[in-house]
C-alpha cells in the first residue's frame, strides 16, 4: 500500500516541478513507458502462472487417460 502511495505521489511531483512544456511532455512520456513496461512484466507474470495451473489441473487427468493404456501393454 505505501509503494502505491509513494508511486503516486511520484507522479503527482514531476508535472509540478517542470519548467517548461518539453519537461512536462518528457515527464509524461516517462510515466507511459513505465507503465507499459509494468504491464508488459505483469502480462509475462501473468502468462507463466497461467501456464502452470493448466499443467497442474491437466496433469492428473493425462496420467489418470495413461495408466490404463500401461495396464493394457
Amino acid at each position: 500500500m505505501m509503494e502505491i502511495a509513494r508511486a503516486n505521489a511520484d507522479l503527482a511531483r514531476a508535472p509540478c516541478e517542470a519548467k517548461t512544456p518539453g519537461d512536462l511532455f518528457e515527464s509524461a512520456m516517462a510515466d507511459q513507458r513505465r507503465q507499459f513496461e509494468t504491464a508488459a512484466m505483469q502480462m509475462k507474470q501473468l502468462s507463466a502462472l497461467t501456464q502452470k495451473v493448466v499443467s497442474d489441473t491437466t496433469e492428473p487427468i493425462r496420467n489418470g487417460i495413461a495408466e490404463p493404456f500401461k495396464l493394457a501393454s
